[in-house]
Parts: structure tokens; C-alpha cells; sequence
């Protein structure tokens, strides 16, 4: 069920990159549909769903909805991220959630919420991958 569901992330991520926002929609109704067997993979899927959809707004120019979707889903996010099961099984979709984040309060000229983030983000990171992080960031 976990493979599943990352490929399903995986083709929706892709039908949103190359704008094919019909097939996106097809597949991420079936994401929705994906029923957890255990509390961790409904927390990645959850964590998914929202790193999709936020993507999809912003790849569709929806920047105010992103916007929209990151204040309403502030506290679930939070939470989820905060879980070691999830934060160690879903680093990389972490780091995409962060940086559409930072995206979006650029666009919208919120530039003191982006470099918040960005320095929480490379202050509260181990030390050992710091460097790469700073990069990154």
C-alpha cells in the first residue's frame, strides 16, 4: 500500500509539472480514495495530499488558494511534521512543503514570513547537513 501510494504522489507530481491538470486530478481523487492500513501511512498520505495540492495551486498560478491551503492547514501540517514517523519517512516531500511555502509568501510579497521559514528551517537542521541545507535553501 505505501508503494502505491508514493507512485500516485509520484504520477500526479508529474501531471502537475507538465501541466496536464485533468490527469492530475483523475489521480489524486485516487490518492484521496487510499484507504491507510495503519496510523503512519495515513499520516503520509495526508502529508502527500497536502504537498500535491499545495503544488497544484502554485503550478497553476492559484497563488492566493496556496495561500489559503497553507493558513487553513497550518495546525494539521504542523502536527504531521512534528511526528518522527513522518518526518523521517517523508524528508524530501518536508523539504518540498517548505520551499512551495517560501514560494508562495515570496510571490505574494511576504518576504519576512519566507525568510523565517528559511532560517528556522536551516537552524533547527542537524549540523552534520547543514551546509547542504544552506545550499538548498
Amino acid at each position: 500500500m505505501n508503494d502505491y501510494a508514493k507512485a500516485l504522489a509520484n504520477v500526479c507530481l508529474m501531471y502537475n509539472k507538465n501541466k496536464a491538470f485533468d490527469q492530475f486530478q483523475i489521480h489524486y481523487k485516487k490518492l484521496l480514495a487510499l484507504k491507510a492500513n495503519n496510523q503512519v501511512l495515513l499520516k503520509q498520505i495526508q502529508c502527500r495530499n497536502y504537498l500535491l495540492l499545495l503544488y497544484h495551486h502554485i503550478a497553476q498560478s492559484q497563488l492566493d488558494h496556496a495561500l489559503k491551503l497553507i493558513k487553513n492547514e497550518e495546525k494539521h501540517i504542523t502536527q504531521l511534521i512534528d511526528d518522527p514517523s513522518v518526518r523521517t519517512s517523508l524528508a524530501t516531500e518536508l523539504n518540498y512543503i517548505l520551499f512551495d511555502k517560501v514560494y508562495v509568501y515570496m510571490y505574494l510579497g511576504q518576504y519576512d514570513k519566507a525568510n523565517k521559514l528559511i532560517n528556522t528551517y536551516l537552524n533547527t537542521s542537524e549540523s552534520v547537513i547543514k551546509s547542504d541545507l544552506y545550499v538548498l535553501a
